[in-house]
């Protein structure tokens, strides 16, 4: 268990090196965790409407949004501002980000809807 633990901290501070200077500009900016937290949902939707015609495009705002969700904590442990209340937005934006995911894989033809269903 020791080991695991060592190794996702190891894995968190290089994410948190990776992010640093995106991270502190966006602190410079004021920009607060929770803010892109619900961004990273954001950035999702157009997903819905360009996973049919224009799969790149799609694919980037996907990209977007997982680079946003990894974002957030380093900027929330940046400014001090790492909390319980913190935690759960991050991790309500995570399912709505999924869920976004999945209906636009469903509506761009790419899974069957009763997949989605499930997922």
């Amino acid at each position: 268990m020791r080991r695991t633990l060592h190794a996702y901290e190891r894995l968190a501070r290089l994410r948190d090196r990776a992010a640093g200077p995106l991270a502190r500009l966006l602190v410079r900016l004021r920009v607060s965790a929770d803010q892109i937290s619900v961004m990273s949902v954001v950035l999702m939707v157009p997903m819905v409407f360009l996973a049919r015609d224009n799969p790149w495009l799609a694919a980037a705002c996907c990209l977007s949004s997982v680079a946003a969700d990894q974002i957030d904590g380093a900027v929330a442990r940046r400014t001090g501002t790492s909390c319980d209340r913190g935690k759960l937005v991050d991790m309500v934006c995570d399912n709505l980000a999924f869920t976004v995911y999945t209906v636009a894989l469903v509506v761009g033809g790419l899974l069957a809807p009763a997949t989605g269903i499930l997922l």
